[in-house]
């Protein structure tokens, strides 16, 4: 187990830094609470929202990769708040970051909202890293070896 999450962990701390970034610009550059319900797949995040966001995802991006490229310092400053570079930035996994914006490999959102009939709501959804086999698939492919 522990093999498997030494493969993983690196890809939850690229996606919860890549998300706080996508929420500030959210609500630097669009107006976006931070009230926005978040969630996590694999490789990545989720955003959900009550109604479907105006904003084109292709620009907002642009606007995380070019933050990303800037390749700032992350570190923890309070309990719910984050330094990137010399700002301050609300977030609640504070320790659960990559060093620097610099370490989020191969960001990219996914080109259109996915509607959520359950729930009623729009998601936007985040992936970071490339394919590779880690976690879960590592698990069924050991279990099997056992038998």
């Amino acid at each position: 187990v522990k093999s498997i999450v030494d493969k993983t962990i690196k890809f939850r701390l690229m996606a919860h830094s890549a998300e706080d970034i996508t929420s500030y610009i959210l609500k630097k550059d669009y107006n976006y609470k931070s009230s926005i319900l978040h969630s996590d797949v694999k490789h990545g995040f989720v955003m959900n929202f009550s109604e479907l966001p105006s904003f084109a995802i292709e620009e907002l991006e642009a606007k995380v990769n070019d933050f990303i490229s800037q390749d700032l310092a992350i570190t923890p400053a309070a309990e719910d708040t984050i330094h990137i570079g010399d700002t301050p930035y609300f977030c609640t996994g504070t320790r659960t970051h990559v060093k620097s914006t610099g370490l989020i490999e191969h960001f990219r959102l996914l080109k259109d909202f996915k509607f959520n009939p359950i729930t009623q709501e729009y998601m936007l959804i985040g992936m970071v890293g490339r394919k590779e086999i880690a976690g879960f698939e590592d698990m069924t492919d050991t279990m099997a070896f056992l038998d």
